[in-house]
């Protein structure tokens, strides 16, 4: 997110997001994690089984010159940081590049991969071992 010159954003959304989660029946913690400050909220939903449970996700902030990275870790990785390792390195390996131009505090600021990144997945075979590659079956046709 774009932000101002003269102060950062994180302690501000993290009361914001505190408020939020409160208002919605959530408890929030602050913890000093490897990127500095985070937040930890625990927001209700209900099971499968119609009991009452939590989510958990991880908040992290990173105040930058004139930028703000804001990041959300959910599922296992929110509660075990040996999974949350990966998501955190990609976090602190992710570089801004602000602009020089003026922007609002909060505005959005266009995510780009690397020219050398390849947006490509692997492809997935065709058929798996024993099984044949799909054939068109029978057409529907008009009968006068």
């Amino acid at each position: 997110f774009a932000a101002p010159k003269s102060e950062g954003l994180w302690e501000e959304i993290r009361s914001q997001i505190g408020t939020s989660v409160s208002s919605e029946g959530g408890t929030v913690e602050e913890i000093e994690g490897p990127l500095g400050t985070e937040v930890v909220a625990r927001l209700p939903v209900q099971m499968p089984d119609g009991q009452r449970g939590y989510r958990v996700a991880r908040f992290l902030g990173v105040d930058g010159p004139r930028w703000f990275l804001r990041g959300v870790i959910g599922g296992p990785a929110a509660l075990d940081r040996t999974q949350g390792a990966a998501l955190e390195e990609m976090f602190r390996s992710t570089v801004v590049v602000r602009g020089d131009g003026p922007m609002p505090p909060r505005d959005l600021l266009t995510l780009r991969l690397p020219k050398d990144a390849t947006r490509e997945r692997p492809a997935a075979p065709a058929s798996g071992p024993g099984l044949a590659a799909p054939e068109r079956g029978p057409e529907i046709t008009e009968i006068g």
